[in-house]
């Protein structure tokens, strides 16, 4: 059994997961114009994981922290419905980080984001749609994102494939100092840890009308989103002030030249506070901009590997296991004590395919992505499909006020958007005690 040691940027998400929780549980829906071919499907995926040996694994305990070992099982294609909340990495899941939920026009598709980031499952999710579609006759071209060959490994630096954080981290690099201030807690009760349920709330409206508003503004898509969300939060909560924060992700390959399938991504916050408060919109979605164009340098970039890496560090000569300080960091804090608010915001932009695909595919969306306890209790996805805009809430509570005034802070800028609940749906999870140990 060979043991796959897994990189920094991989391995973090386990630490930070918590004993039990439902952080980083990330879907997808595809909807198809025809019955799926299950079968067909099954054999794309089997393809797929051939040019993806970094996903064909299986997490397991050894030595006081997580490692892979190769997964040669048949990939976990279930039916919808039902258990309502797999255990990744368990036989749930025939050992595997993801897994598809089949209906007759389409699946479900989720995975834990200790696997990877949008880039490495979007680059798989069109390898597996590649490969499906090649089955049924259609001329579909291997783009950038497809992976049609593992002769695609060689031209990769194994570190650089497997641990990008070590590999490109400056050496005698600084992480950045300070840390940060502290910012508004959402008044809500929400539900404990544990409790896989997440709800959410779906906001749709025609993108380019947004687009337009982005431009008036200013701003950036991503930026002017983060604008909405805390003009809303200061609108429907009495704030007294405080900083309102917006995690977003932004993709560092570029920066790297990497080609890396694994995690790859990292925090740039953006800030809402009483500075920007009594300026127009436009100033705001402005500064908004400025603000997150500042952290995507290499230098911010730099940083924040040389940070990751010394606090993996940390965490390896703490001397305690990985369960330990799992359950240390995701602990749950008093239940009178305060909890700062993080809305993790994430907007890879267009899931739209190329035209070969129009027949096969009629809908592709991310119905929500896992949000954990402590500070990140409010999400947002964002995704664009063929015009229409689409604004997704995840939230360990359960109340649609503040997708509502979303909903009016673009309908007060001329886009009008429809709001819709979404079914309530249990999360997948890791849970660390219940991986294999070697």
């Amino acid at each position: 059994m060979k043991l796959i040691p897994l990189g920094i940027s991989n391995r973090f998400f386990y630490y930070m997961s918590g004993s039990k929780n439902t952080a980083f549980d990330i879907h997808f829906s595809f909807e198809l114009k025809e019955q799926l071919d299950k079968e067909l499907l099954r054999s794309a995926v089997r393809q797929a994981l051939e040019n993806f040996p970094e996903f064909a694994v299986t997490p397991v305990l050894r030595e006081g922290t997580v490692w892979a070992i190769g997964n040669e099982a048949e990939p976990p294609l279930l039916e919808e419905g039902g258990k309502p909340s797999l255990l990744y990495g368990t036989e749930d899941t025939n050992g595997y980080l993801f897994a598809f939920r089949c209906r007759e026009r389409g699946f479900y598709f989720s995975y834990f984001h200790g696997l990877t980031d949008f880039h490495g499952i979007w680059s798989f999710f069109r390898t597996i749609l590649y490969y499906y579609a090649q089955g049924r006759g259609l001329e579909a071209e291997a783009d950038e994102w497809v992976r049609e060959s593992p002769r695609a490994l060689v031209a990769e630096d194994e570190a650089e494939r497997l641990d990008p954080y070590r590999r490109f981290a400056p050496a005698g690099g600084e992480a950045p100092r300070g840390s940060l201030s502290a910012s508004f807690a959402l008044p809500e009760d929400f539900y404990a840890l544990e409790d896989p349920r997440v709800f959410g709330y779906a906001l749709d409206c025609p993108l380019e009308p947004f687009l337009r508003q982005v431009k008036a503004h200013g701003s950036s898509a991503a930026a002017f989103l983060a604008l909405l969300i805390s003009r809303a939060m200061t609108d429907i909560y009495d704030t007294g002030g405080e900083t309102i924060r917006t995690m977003l992700s932004a993709d560092m390959r570029r920066y790297y030249g990497a080609r890396t399938m694994t995690n790859f991504s990292d925090a740039t916050y953006l800030t809402y506070d009483k500075s920007l408060a009594n300026l127009s919109r436009e100033e705001q979605g402005k500064r908004m901009r400025q603000e997150m164009k500042g952290q995507l340098t290499k230098e911010h970039f730099d940083g924040l590997l040389v940070q990751k890496l010394q606090a993996m560090q940390g965490f390896e000569t703490s001397g305690a296991g990985i369960e330990e300080m799992s359950a240390r960091l995701g602990a749950p804090l008093p239940k009178e004590a305060r909890l700062p608010l993080t809305i993790a915001l994430t907007y890879p932009g267009s899931l739209d395919l190329p035209p070969a695909y129009g027949s096969l595919v009629e809908r592709i969306t991310r119905p929500f992505i896992g949000v954990r306890g402590g500070a990140n209790v409010f999400g947002l996805s964002a995704t664009s499909w063929q015009g229409t805009l689409n604004i997704v809430s995840s939230q360990r509570f359960d109340s649609s006020g503040l997708m509502e005034k979303m909903q009016g802070e673009l309908k007060e800028i001329g886009v009008e958007g429809e709001l819709r609940p979404l079914e309530h749906r249990q999360c997948n999870q890791v849970l660390l005690e219940r991986l294999q140990r070697i």
